[in-house]
């Protein structure tokens, strides 16, 4: 398989063989195509302490080095962000990453002058960290508009900056802890947002 990573991850160990089977596969999916014209996405169903957030990062770097340059990276508690720091700099990866809990302020994320939006660089590429609790904040009505208004909703925020370049998105949504994500036959608004994202960047 095509896995765009340095040989020195293998090499130095960096990466056990099973953790690189799981990376070759998801990059295999996503290069395909569904029917509707959407990427393929993979399920990790590893169980804890197999170093699924590693494999994360080793998949951004593959997509990375393919051209893809915003990620998103979704999970259950902002103190694991601190833990997406640390597999993407252990892998050596050099990409950066800002959490959206950080940016306390609504509005296009392409021309925020914090520190926070700072950190990934003039260009604002990298990884975006976000809470599922935190992709459904807003302070306007739950509207299609309102939710994809950036300058009222962290979802509009979220999405124009992956569609800010590609009208499709560009990169990878990483969806961790993804039952975190509600049950969208009960109708829940987390779970909604997370399909409507998925469906507004088919190239993610």
């Amino acid at each position: 398989d095509d896995v765009r990573l340095p040989k020195e991850i293998v090499d130095e160990g960096l990466l056990s063989s099973p953790q690189l089977e799981s990376v070759a596969l998801a990059s295999r999916c996503f290069r395909r195509t569904l029917p509707s014209g959407a990427r393929c996405g993979f399920l990790l169903g590893d169980g804890t302490g197999c170093g699924k957030g590693r494999c994360i990062s080793a998949l951004i770097l593959d997509q990375w080095n393919r051209g893809a340059r915003r990620h998103i990276w979704i999970s259950a508690t902002n103190d694991l962000f601190a833990d997406s720091e640390r597999d993407l700099r252990d892998l050596k990866t050099g990409i950066p990453a800002a959490s959206l809990q950080r940016v306390k302020a609504y509005g296009p994320l392409d021309v925020s002058n914090t520190l926070e939006m700072d950190r990934l660089g003039p260009q604002r590429d990298g990884v975006l960290f976000l809470t599922y609790s935190l992709l459904v904040a807003g302070k306007g009505k739950d509207s299609a508009n309102d939710r994809r208004d950036p300058n009222k909703c962290r979802f509009g925020q979220v999405l124009q900056w992956l569609r800010f370049r590609n009208a499709t998105g560009d990169g990878i949504i990483v969806l961790d802890e993804a039952h975190k994500a509600k049950n969208l036959e009960s109708n829940a608004q987390c779970a909604r947002l997370v399909v409507e994202l998925q469906r507004a960047c088919p190239n993610c």
